[in-house]
């Protein structure tokens, strides 16, 4: 499997993931939010899109292109 997701914490207290599809076709990544140390419960923007995606419970999945790269920033709702 060649996907690779980074995590970068922010001065905010939020994180910035990038989701990357290393493969030659297209791949739905999914986000485990306990992998990252997150709570359950995330409000997740789309950094590129300039887009909320709105609250998530648990994990988040996005469809990446091949040879792609999804970012987004995930802030924890408590």
């Amino acid at each position: 499997m060649i996907r690779e997701i980074w995590v970068k914490r922010l001065k905010d207290g939020s994180k910035a993931i990038v989701l990357f599809n290393k493969q030659d076709t297209d791949a739905t990544l999914t986000l485990n939010f306990k992998d990252i140390g997150a709570v359950e419960k995330v409000k997740i923007r789309d950094l590129w899109a300039h887009q909320d995606k709105g609250l998530f419970s648990r994990s988040y999945s996005a469809k990446v292109a091949s040879h792609g790269v999804t970012m987004i920033k995930l802030k924890e709702v408590k």
